[in-house]
């Protein structure tokens, strides 16, 4: 009933329509229906034929139109619907249907026929429709197939979700970060609560089992998807390949002398080397976070934080390699000018020309990981994938999570010939570095990322996992690292290899400048160094590594002031290097 007012009086209304549940029989799809033409032909679209819910009658001359013009879901035979009547475009009563009944709060089929012709079926009149196999008895239509396995959507608070029959769906989300949240998700691992997300999902994984349990989206097992983020990271995606060129993009652009000696070094991006059905980040690196050493060979008050433990011989645990002033390596060795056509002694017995450099990179050369173990520890070990361009570096890393240890960013050089590998480097902490009993390595590598000649990268740690590249601050007991609030605990440690002399090249100086811009966008209150701004042992003295002053290299590049580490410490070796920035020698710089 309706209370209207009419002239100044109240008048009760009677209903003149009403709601009607009916079962659905029959539904003009498109031209082939022997109904079609009968019906409008095109304009009999969507029609659907009824009974009521006691009536097993097939054969009806009862129809229906969709009463919605802007979103249409097409009733399946034996699905119900809610049916009114109104009048037509022919001003007369017509009826109209409504999208169907969620009988079993499922999205792939809601059929309940008539009551009779379920006794031999396998569905229960209760409140969940349970079955074993696909032989429902059920018809649904012409060629409608049931699927046991569509699950339908697990929603959260506040969600709009718009669901298909076929598991494909629409989720209007967001950031669900709380700790009442009862079953989580892959995209709530950061972020705000209720940051805004839309989940497109076209498909699910056909490993999933029977179709009664809600599931979440799955990036990784649904068929294909489209996530539009805000500030969410996928914590389990793993892109099947990383190659932007494949796309068109990271385009280089052609820059002036001026831009080139103002900005950085925009050189063509290298190619990675990497086919990309060989690339997998599971194992990147496969190591845990705790370490065993030998406890009576351990030094007293050398503690880091109980999360990091850090090898025995900690104040080593800082760049051997690293340039002037650091202790004489006796395996590495080179001649004054590196890089000069005369030649290099590797170290390894093995004297090396410019030419030959394009084939001393080994497994890492032939597109193969290299897992490198330990000499002391044997069960400990270091895995290097193929290098990557700096380019397609930083997308490996920015789908990786962020690392709430990370609090600094220091630079290194490792005082090696030019053109020495990734892989020497590995090997030498791994197998030679020194510890307190002999040169047989140590637990783990001194640096997360390695640079080399051609400005070709390999990660070899992921943020949330220390390297030895400072070793412990100085309130843990350090005798060479000076900083109080700086050590391996909470930093990420970048590397360009070479050093002997201030040889870098112009590749590597692209790659090196790309990471540091990176990371200062990746850590927003990040503070970037160079480790000789805080390496002072008592009696090998300072270091010049990475032979940069990198607060002026820093400012050059356009770094935020904000988050770059001005403390200079007295004695810092300014006198000893040969520039004070990237930017002063440039024109110097060599190409790979």
């Amino acid at each position: 009933m309706a209370v209207v007012r009419v002239d100044n009086n109240f008048q009760i209304l009677p209903i003149v329509r009403k709601l009607t549940v009916v079962r659905i029989t029959d539904i003009i799809l498109d031209p082939s229906h022997n109904k079609f033409k009968d019906y409008g032909g095109y304009d009999s679209i969507g029609t659907i034929f009824y009974t009521e819910l006691n009536q097993s009658n097939s054969d009806t001359d009862s129809t229906a139109r969709p009463l919605f013009t802007f979103i249409k879901n097409y009733p399946l035979i034996n699905e119900l619907v809610l049916i009114t009547s109104t009048k037509d475009k022919d001003n007369k009563t017509s009826a109209y249907y409504f999208p169907p009944l969620n009988i079993w709060n499922h999205p792939h089929q809601n059929a309940l026929p008539y009551i009779k012709n379920t006794q031999n079926t396998n569905y229960e009149q209760a409140i969940e429709r349970k079955l074993e196999d696909g032989s429902t008895g059920i018809n649904l239509g012409k060629y409608f197939q049931e699927k046991l396995n569509i699950k339908p959507i697990l929603p959260y608070e506040g969600d709009t979700i718009i669901e298909g029959r076929f598991g494909n769906s629409i989720r209007f989300g967001s950031t669900n970060k709380s700790d009442k949240v009862g079953t989580q998700n892959n995209w709530s691992t950061i972020g705000e609560l209720g940051d805004p997300i839309t989940i497109i999902k076209n498909g699910q994984s056909d490993s999933l089992d029977k179709g009664w349990v809600h599931s979440i989206e799955d990036i990784m097992s649904d068929a294909s998807s489209i996530y539009m983020t805000s500030n969410q990271q996928l914590s389990n995606f793993t892109p099947a390949s990383l190659n932007q060129k494949t796309f068109g993009a990271n385009l280089a652009e052609v820059k002036t002398i001026q831009e080139q000696l103002t900005d950085t070094f925009e050189e063509e991006p290298i190619q990675t080397q990497l086919e990309e059905e060989t690339i997998d980040f599971e194992t990147l690196p496969e190591i845990t976070t705790t370490d065993s050493f030998i406890s009576d060979s351990t030094p007293p008050n050398k503690p880091e934080p109980a999360e990091y433990s850090d090898d025995p011989f900690g104040d080593y645990a800082e760049e051997i390699l690293d340039g002037p002033g650091t202790m004489e390596v006796t395996d590495i060795s080179a001649s004054d000018e590196a890089g000069e056509d005369k030649g290099e002694d590797m170290g390894e017995g093995e004297v090396v020309t410019e030419e030959d450099l394009e084939v001393i990179t080994d497994d890492l050369k032939r597109n193969k990981s290299v897992t490198i173990f330990s000499r002391k520890y044997s069960n400990k070990s270091v895995t290097l994938h193929p290098p990557l361009s700096v380019y397609d570096l930083k997308n490996q890393i920015d789908l990786q999570p962020t690392a709430n240890r990370v609090k600094y960013l220091v630079i290194h050089t490792t005082a090696m010939a030019y053109g020495s590998t990734h892989e020497k480097v590995a090997r030498y902490f791994m197998q030679d570095a020194p510890n307190e009993v002999a040169n047989t390595g140590w637990s783990r590598h001194g640096y997360h990322t390695t640079i080399d000649y051609k400005g070709t990268c390999v990660q070899i740690y992921k943020d949330d996992f220390p390297s030895y590249g400072v070793g412990p601050s100085k309130n843990q007991g350090s005798i060479s690292n000076q900083s109080p609030n700086i050590g391996n605990y909470n930093t990420m440690n970048l590397n360009w290899i070479g050093g002997l002399s201030f040889d870098m090249t112009k590749e590597q100086a692209n790659s090196l400048n790309e990471l540091v811009k990176f990371y200062a966008i990746r850590y927003p209150e990040i503070k970037i160094l160079g480790h000789n701004q805080i390496y002072n042992h008592p009696t090998k003295g300072r270091k010049s590594c990475p032979w940069l002053d990198v607060p002026t290299y820093c400012k050059e590049l356009g770094i935020n002031t904000d988050n770059i580490e001005i403390a200079i410490p007295s004695g810092y070796p300014l006198n000893d290097l040969k520039t004070n920035s990237i930017n002063t020698v440039k024109l110097n710089l060599k190409s790979a």
